[in-house]
């Protein structure tokens, strides 16, 4: 029997221990999910020991660089359009899925309004998403604590739970919108802008305002106790931003 002790006290190492069934499904989706990319030359963490019945994972330790620069998001953006030609992934494990208890609608809908938020933008941002092709394999969670900037293969690409398909580019907006540094997400915003066809960005233009909106809106629709203010001021600036950027694609969208 392997001694979890031995990884645990190893500081290359992390170790991921599920503590629900709930957790025991996130493993196997995340095992899969890494094969996948792997096969596929995605780079990812390597997997160096795992329960049978995935009630632990340990992996090696990916170290990143907590810099945020423009060839971090080159090579972040060029992993995420590899990402997005690949073949669609066909897991065993079904992936996890998660909504708020419908009782909590009105609540959170009262913290929106008081933040300033326009219900009914908000819905038909999310609407113009809904409404957009899911044909595209995607990462799904392709933000910059899930894309490690690591030397070597440039990024490192963790967390593949809900891998699957989605909007074409949704991964490279994804990057953009949580990017923390101003000026690195505009040159990534403009390098994504110039990469696809005319016709492409109305979709792009949709897909920015919706990540951007329900980025800032996940930030203060929590009890006052836990809103982190810094954090909320910087969500609610890259959305005001991001709406710009969308005008100057799609003038006439939802969102203007």
């Amino acid at each position: 029997m392997t001694d979890l002790a031995t990884f645990v006290e190893n500081p290359d190492l992390v170790v991921f221990r599920a503590a629900s069934s709930g957790d025991v499904l996130r493993v196997r989706r995340e095992v899969e999910g890494r094969q996948w990319a792997a096969r596929h030359g995605i780079p990812t963490a390597e997997i160096v020991a795992m329960d049978r019945d995935c009630r632990w994972l340990v992996s090696r330790r990916v170290h990143d660089e907590p810099e945020e620069t423009t060839a971090y998001a080159v090579a972040a953006l060029d992993v995420a359009q590899r990402i997005q030609a690949l073949p669609h992934p066909r897991f065993v494990t079904p992936a996890a899925t998660w909504r708020a208890p419908r009782r909590t609608v009105p609540l959170r809908a009262t913290r929106l309004v008081r933040a300033g938020l326009d219900l009914r933008m908000f819905l038909a941002v999310r609407r113009a998403y809904d409404q957009l092709p899911r044909d595209a394999t995607v990462h799904h969670d392709y933000h910059r604590h899930n894309v490690l900037n690591t030397a070597g293969p440039g990024v490192t690409v963790i967390d593949w739970e809900h891998a699957g398909t989605g909007p074409r580019h949704h991964d490279m907006v994804r990057l953009v919108v949580t990017l923390h540094e101003p000026a690195v997400a505009e040159a990534a915003w403009q390098m994504l802008v110039a990469s696809v066809r005319p016709h492409e960005r109305p979709a792009l233009a949709t897909q920015l305002r919706w990540l951007t909106l329900r980025t800032y809106a996940s930030e203060i629709a929590v009890a006052r106790h836990a809103l982190d203010q810094a954090q909320g001021e910087h969500r609610r600036a890259r959305w005001h931003l991001a709406r710009e950027w969308a005008a100057e694609l799609a003038p006439d969208g939802a969102a203007r």
